[in-house]
């Protein structure tokens, strides 16, 4: 059986160190294992001991010649954690040179691309990753994303309702839809799907004044409270 790639926001909640031992890679789990016992290097705060672990993980790659793409892959999310983001697309476009249909690298790649402001060459990934798993709620999430910083409202929109309809408790999507409905003029639609992300997250504030906001242009009633209805 083997292991579904994690994303970089998975390296930051676990640890890389944790996440690589337990995906079975020996000699990159060895590297960081042994950085994080042995005296000297314990010492270190995480990001020096990440910066060691990649040097020797660089070393061992010339020497072994790896060839495993999800090796790469772990190590560009372990990059991007680190706010690493050229270095992360490196290694996340060499793991798609090894196997071009890696879905979690296309959308990585996606991401640390959006981030630098690339967004269309961003959007390209994020299309193969959802072509290569249509389920990936996030993938559509982000590229919904993309396409409203590029100006491209409904295709957002699209991209929106597939990323709830894979996902019904995804609040960004749900936000958003919220955010893109009101913006149209479709204020009953922004009711509903407001009303969704504070069942989800009751104390979301952004969602409550926002809805507050949007039912009062609707003239409701309601405006003072803004609970969400049952």
């Amino acid at each position: 059986m083997t292991n579904r790639p994690k994303t970089a926001a998975s390296v930051k909640r676990v640890g890389p160190a944790a996440l690589i031992i337990a995906l079975g890679l020996p000699l990159v789990a060895g590297v960081l294992y042994l950085l994080g016992l042995l005296p000297g290097f314990s010492a270190l705060d995480a990001s020096d001991r990440t910066d060691r672990a990649v040097a020797h993980y660089d070393q061992l790659h010339r020497v072994n010649k790896f060839g495993y793409a999800t090796a790469h892959f772990y190590w560009a999310t372990v990059l991007e954690a680190e706010g690493r983001m050229q270095e992360a697309a490196r290694l996340y476009r060499e793991a798609l040179r090894m196997d071009p249909d890696l879905a979690e690298a296309h959308y990585c790649l996606g991401n640390v691309l959006k981030a630098s402001g690339r967004k269309g060459d961003a959007i390209g990934h994020y299309r193969q990753a959802i072509r290569l798993k249509p389920d990936m709620a996030d993938a559509h999430y982000n590229l919904g994303n993309a396409l409203v910083a590029l100006g491209r409202t409904e295709e957002a929109i699209g991209c929106y309702r597939q990323a709830v309809r894979r996902n019904p408790d995804h609040v960004g999507a749900h936000n958003n839809l919220g955010a893109m409905y009101r913006e149209s003029g479709r204020l009953a639609d922004a009711v509903k799907q407001l009303e969704l992300v504070l069942r989800l997250q009751p104390d979301n504030p952004t969602a409550r004044e926002n809805l507050r906001q949007t039912r009062a242009m609707m003239g409701d009633d309601a405006v003072g409270d803004a609970r969400p209805s049952l």
